[in-house]
């Protein structure tokens, strides 16, 4: 799914090409079918593998809307979703398709997410503990002697699962921000199947574009619309988050938000990122 971002799907869509190393289709949809150099990048590709779907410009379905769009109807056993600003390395495929093959009661599994100058800057998902209606999220410890790590939520920008796992959930996209969670969520309660990311297996994510575009920034970060999906998805599975977290999505970036400051919202960011990071070190 992509919106504008021509370079990154570029080099997206590259990637694939150039390192999956088993039969694929690509297929993508086009949020905004009227932007003619973005549908001109896509016709020099000149691939059959790629099917593009577009939407008239005034419907808008959101992330999860596209996702369970593009997900309907796979012939394929194995379905991958990515971004576009996800690029396939020489490690992401194979590790991931040997690891589903071995483990018959893996249902999706994700990978290590790296930045262009190859630091990771993601495990590829989370672990979360829930007791007494609150849901604690944890950073996993990948142990370079094992294949894989389980988690129970994997990041939605890249991860690869078993088509017939599709019907264990839905995106629902009046969650937004949350979407993810609540996918995981829906896959938990069935107690059929396992998450886990592969050690082995590596992908770029680029977030660049993101923090180069205002725009973007301020429609992301908008703290009264992660507050809202917020409170929907507690109200949906009667849970909230730690203390801290619920703070910063009920106050703190509705505040920032309210004030309209880049700083507060680039610094709050840029935090958020050093206790990732630090948590990785450990």
């Amino acid at each position: 799914m992509t919106y504008r971002r021509q370079s990154c799907l570029i080099r997206c869509l590259s990637s694939i090409l150039k390192y999956c190393p088993v039969e694929f289709t690509i297929k993508l949809l086009l949020m905004e079918p009227s932007h003619r150099p973005l549908i001109q990048a896509l016709a020099n590709f000149n691939d059959t593998r790629i099917e593009v779907i577009t939407l008239p410009p005034d419907q808008w379905w959101g992330v999860g809307g596209g996702r369970n769009l593009l997900t309907q109807n796979i012939p394929s056993p194995l379905t991958m979703v990515m971004d576009d600003d996800a690029y396939l390395t020489d490690t992401t495929i194979r590790p991931a398709i040997d690891l589903l093959r071995d483990y018959p009661e893996l249902g999706a599994v994700s990978m290590p997410h790296f930045n262009l100058r190859g630091r990771m800057i993601d495990a590829g998902g989370k672990q979360f503990h829930i007791s007494d209606g609150v849901m604690r999220l944890r950073i996993p410890e990948l142990n370079p002697s094992a294949k894989w790590t389980e988690v129970n939520n994997l990041n939605g920008s890249a991860f690869l699962y078993r088509t017939e796992l599709r019907s264990s959930f839905s995106w629902d996209d009046s969650l937004g921000y949350f979407e993810d969670y609540d996918k995981s969520l829906q896959i938990l309660q069935l107690h059929k199947w396992k998450q886990g990311i592969v050690h082995e297996a590596k992908i770029v994510h680029d977030s660049s574009p993101s923090e180069q575009d205002l725009h973007y920034r301020r429609h992301r970060m908008n703290g009264f619309a992660i507050r809202r999906s917020y409170r929907m998805f507690r109200a949906k599975w009667r849970l909230r988050l730690e203390l801290r977290s619920h703070f910063l999505y009920e106050m703190l970036l509705p505040t920032i938000t309210l004030i309209q400051s880049d700083w507060l919202l680039s610094a709050l960011r840029g935090l958020i990122d050093l206790r990732v990071r630090a948590k990785m070190r450990r």
